[in-house]
């Protein structure tokens, strides 16, 4: 199987854009749907309302669960990446007025980073929304039968 390629930063935010309005178009659907089943319930319980109901419990909960581990990655990354920058930094920082443009390289590599940050947090966001975009949206689609 061949390498996958990376995301560009577009991509990555358009990819982030479109999965939280997925997210929120199919969160009130489910809970609707499942409110309604239970307020059914109230007057004729049934085994399809408690079944639905276990399943609203169990599902959140592995959901948010892969969500964190998933996300747990990206956090490692961005702690490596940080220590990184700050030991090169402080191994460049003698050097940072040695030349005229020793301040606007350091800028450089300041914006390089930052910029690195937020491609990961986007990555981290991604990961982490990933389970519940795919719970939400197939329980919003299972429900509107």
């Amino acid at each position: 199987m061949p390498a996958r390629r990376p995301r560009s930063d577009a991509a990555l935010a358009m990819h982030a854009a479109v999965t939280a309005t997925e997210l929120a178009i199919a969160a009130p659907q489910v809970v609707a749907a499942r409110l309604a089943m239970g307020v059914a319930a109230l007057g004729r319980p049934t085994a399809a309302a408690n079944t639905e109901a276990a399943r609203m419990i169990s599902e959140k909960t592995q959901a948010f669960a892969e969500g964190g581990l998933a996300a747990g990655a990206h956090v490692v990354r961005l702690g490596a990446d940080t220590a990184a920058y700050l030991a090169k930094e402080a191994a460049a920082s003698g050097a940072l007025f040695a030349t005229p443009f020793g301040a606007a390289q350091a800028a450089g590599r300041f914006y390089d980073y930052w910029t690195g940050m937020a491609r990961v947090g986007l990555q981290m966001q991604a990961a982490a929304m990933a389970p519940v975009h795919k719970t939400a949206t197939a329980n919003a689609r299972r429900l509107r039968r």
